[in-house]
């Protein structure tokens, strides 16, 4: 009791005019902090998703692609730089993926038809050494194959499979350089139109 014989307030159990007036505008300044954290979280994807696809992000993934060092299904060590200097059409795929089955033989054909011509293809199978050498077998595959992870998923979005999907080929000039991109099955007159610019006779 005070001294006037009224109850005296505790300060801790209650609250000032001041401090109620203050609880909304610091909620307001927190949720303003945390939608500004997701916006730049957001921005910075974006970012380096256009840089990604980029012209000097794509040209990054293809120097990366082209020096990997990748097993055959024989456990051998491949180095993808040792064709370099030749015309690439690199093929990532995998023996349970339906449209890559459906593609290889075209793939084979053009092997076949323009190895001469310094074409070279080269088969990146998402999979395992035995189901990639008994699919070889069964579809006489003489081009190269070597055997990848998922991580290479990552260097096909830098070379703009934005999707992640297979089967996803590229076609590189005799310098390296991206000329083309397919997300999806190719067939013998795409992979033609895709060469015929690049061919010398």
């Amino acid at each position: 009791m005070s001294s006037s014989g009224r109850p005296e307030e505790s300060m801790s159990g209650t609250e000032s005019e001041a401090q109620r007036q203050e609880r909304p505008a610091s909620r307001r300044g927190r949720l303003a902090a945390v939608v500004g954290v997701a916006l730049l979280a957001i921005a910075a994807g974006i970012g380096a998703q256009l840089w990604l696809l980029s012209p000097s992000g794509q040209a990054r993934a293809a120097e990366r692609l082209q020096n990997l060092v990748l097993s055959d299904p024989a456990g051998r060590s491949q180095n993808l730089s040792q064709w370099n200097g030749r015309i690439r059409i690199i093929n990532f795929w995998a023996t349970w993926c339906e449209p890559c089955r459906e593609e290889v033989p075209a793939l084979v054909r053009i092997r076949s038809k323009y190895a001469t011509n310094g074409v070279e293809i080269i088969g990146i199978a998402l999979d395992s050494a035995e189901k990639v050498a008994e699919f070889a077998r069964e579809f006489s595959i003489q081009y190269p194959l070597v055997l990848g992870g998922v991580e290479l998923i990552d260097i096909t979005r830098g070379l703009g499979n934005r999707a992640g999907g297979l089967p996803f080929t590229l076609l590189l000039d005799r310098e390296g350089a991206v000329v083309a991109t397919r997300l999806g099955g190719l067939d013998d007159a795409q992979l033609e139109s895709w060469l015929r610019p690049l061919l010398t006779f």
